[in-house]
């Protein structure tokens, strides 16, 4: 009985004692000014839906890392599968509805006309710090 509570205790402490940190700089060296974990992007390729990650932001873009999947087959490399988004290009963000009445959609629109759609529990937040990057 002892052993099993020892051993229950020694996993809920590196479940909860050894979390993942996302680190503040990105591969180039580049500071990230922004970070939101919990993130989803639905994309067309590759051809998974919908990769869950974290959502990071510098000076001049908007990167999207999908945390690895690996059941049933691997999916997603950390940083191969990333998605790139220029600042500079965004045109609009449009707000959308999941499941017609929770409000965690959010489009992020280029100039050309290029759809990422993102889905988060913290849109409005994400709004408001890719604005204030965007108008700088």
């Amino acid at each position: 009985m002892k052993t099993t509570f020892a051993l229950v205790m020694l996993a809920a402490l590196f479940t909860f004692g050894c979390q993942h940190k996302t680190p503040m700089y990105s591969a180039s060296g580049e500071k990230l000014v922004m970070v939101q974990k919990n993130v989803e992007l639905h994309r067309k390729s590759p051809n998974i839906w919908p990769a869950r990650g974290w959502v990071a932001a510098t000076e001049d873009e908007l990167i999207f890392v999908p945390q690895p999947q690996y059941w049933p087959v691997p999916v997603y490399v950390h940083g191969r599968d990333s998605t790139f988004v220029r600042l500079k290009e965004i045109d609009r963000f449009e707000k959308k509805n999941r499941l017609l009445i929770l409000p965690m959609g959010l489009d992020v629109v280029t100039k050309d006309g290029t759809r990422y759609p993102f889905v988060t529990a913290r849109r409005e937040k994400l709004i408001n710090q890719l604005t204030q990057l965007t108008s700088q």
